[in-house]
C-alpha cells in the first residue's frame, strides 16, 4: 500500500470517527440536560410539600443553570479533543 494511500484511509477513519463522536456528545448533552431537569423537579416538589416555594423555585433555578453549566462544560471538552484529534495527522 502506497504511503499516499494510508493517508486517505487514514483520514476517511478519522472523518468518521469524528462524526461518531460528534453524535454521541450530542446525545451526552441531552441526558444530562434531563437528568438536571428530573433532579430539579423532583427539588421543586420536596419544597413544594414543605410549603417553601421560594427555597423550591430557587433550587430549581439553580440546578437548571448548574446542569446547562455542567453539560457544556463537558460536551465543550469532548467537542474540543474531538476536534484537536481530527486536526492531528
Amino acid at each position: 500500500m502506497s504511503p499516499q494511500k494510508a493517508i486517505e484511509q487514514a483520514s476517511g477513519l478519522n472523518a468518521w470517527l469524528s462524526h461518531a463522536v460528534s453524535i454521541v456528545n450530542s446525545v451526552i448533552f441531552v441526558l444530562i440536560c434531563t437528568a438536571g431537569i428530573v433532579v430539579a423537579i423532583i427539588q421543586f416538589v420536596a419544597a413544594a410539600k414543605a410549603d417553601n416555594y421560594a427555597v423550591g423555585g430557587l433550587l430549581f433555578t439553580a440546578t437548571i443553570i448548574g446542569t446547562l453549566l455542567y453539560g457544556i462544560l463537558v460536551c465543550g471538552v469532548i467537542a474540543l479533543l474531538c476536534s484537536i484529534q481530527a486536526d492531528l495527522r
